[in-house]
């Protein structure tokens, strides 16, 4: 019997040593799962992370831009601002430009205006001249009628303050003085 007790502790032995063999493997093989599954998980976990991580830089991108965008934006209005006020810088001296030639315009139209006072005053001291002078060949020549009528348009027309009063140089009476002559003679006439 010791040898058949040897040899079922043998089989026994050889049962457990399979056994212990078996159980090694199913460890093995589930670690080997196990390790797997923490390998894929990981592969899951990279490519999410990986994937959060492009969402994040393509929206930092796009903040990136949307600035960039504002920069620009900011740039444009700074320029513009600065081309508003050199265009109200010209408009300005354009304004005083335009004043200052009104205020010419105005002081061109003073003097036009005087001048034309003046014209119109030497014109109507020309014809007060010219009267005086056919009123004294009138009287020279004798002709009282026309003498008289001159006479009378000289005063109707107001000429006779057109004429000068100042004495000439050579001596003698001024045309206001003559001509004051004249119409005293044609009134003694009468």
């Amino acid at each position: 019997m010791p040898e058949e007790q040897k040899q079922e502790m043998e089989k026994i032995k050889e049962e457990k040593e399979k056994e212990k063999e078996r159980t090694r493997r199913s460890l093995t093989f589930y670690l080997a799962i196990l390790f797997a599954a923490a390998l894929i998980f990981l592969i899951f976990a990279f490519l999410m992370q990986s994937r959060t991580s492009e969402n994040t830089i393509d929206s930092l991108r796009d903040s990136v831009n949307s600035l960039q965008n504002v920069q620009d934006m900011y740039n444009g209005v700074m320029e513009m601002q600065e081309e508003i006020d050199a265009l109200e810088e010209q408009l300005e001296q354009q304004s005083e430009a335009l004043e200052s030639l009104q205020n010419q315009a105005s002081a061109l139209e003073g003097q036009l205006e005087e001048a034309q006072q003046a014209l119109a005053q030497e014109e109507q001291t020309a014809q007060a001249l010219e009267l005086l002078w056919q009123l004294e060949r009138a009287v020279a020549d004798g002709d009282e009628e026309a003498a008289e009528a001159l006479a009378e348009q000289l005063e109707q027309d107001g000429l006779l303050e057109a004429l000068p009063d100042e004495t000439p140089e050579s001596g003698g009476l001024s045309p206001y003085q003559r001509c004051l002559e004249l119409l005293e003679t044609l009134k003694q006439g009468d």
